[in-house]
């Protein structure tokens, strides 16, 4: 990697042509690099940020202080619990998340039957795709109205509460504005070519 510096200030400085690198040289090149960093070097760098402890060695969980990891596992069920969940899940098992977890190797043939099986079974749930028909802004605007006219003159035996009448007016004055605001206006020329 010197050498390449050595070269681009030498080609600078006597004008003439600097050789170009593409990214696979650069890449190259860094790796190189990288590969001359040692181990001592790195934990150096961690140390002088003062995360790493002083001593050459960082403490195992076995080393750390148990009474330390029990608290803080109960400071986090603590946490857990003031959520409120309905199953809330335990700090332990939160702790332990990536233990329970079964990696399973696969080969490339397995991959391409998984991919290559039907979609669904007989035995599948299959959820019904209910597709809701696009509603225009004037039938909202339409439905917010007759809703209005309701409210406003409902049956004898209806009650409800009334800051809802306002909220229905406001949404239709906004939805009413929003419509206003999204109409354009043609010109004479381009009515009549689309006639």
């Amino acid at each position: 990697m010197q050498h390449i510096a050595d070269s681009y200030d030498l080609s600078r400085e006597f004008n003439s042509n600097i050789i170009p690198v593409n990214i696979l040289d650069a890449i190259t090149y860094r790796a190189e690099a990288w590969s001359t960093v040692t181990e001592t070097t790195i934990k150096n760098c961690w140390r002088k940020t003062g995360i790493l402890p002083p001593n050459n060695e960082t403490p195992t969980v076995d080393e750390l202080n148990i009474d330390t990891i029990e608290s803080e596992i109960n400071n986090l069920q603590s946490s857990i619990d003031s959520l409120g969940l309905e199953k809330p899940m335990l700090a332990e098992q939160y702790t332990n998340i990536d233990e329970e977890i079964e990696a399973e190797n696969i080969n490339d043939e397995e991959i391409v039957s998984l991919v290559n099986r039907s979609p669904l079974k007989e035995e599948d749930e299959i959820e019904e795709l209910v597709i809701r028909p696009t509603v225009s802004v004037k039938s909202a605007l339409d439905s917010l109205q007759v809703l209005s006219d309701f409210l406003s003159n409902p049956p004898t035996e209806f009650t409800y509460d009334r800051s809802i009448l306002f909220k229905i007016r406001s949404l239709k004055s906004n939805l009413s504005a929003y419509s206003i605001s999204k109409k354009k206006q043609t010109s004479i020329d381009n009515f009549i070519r689309n006639c």
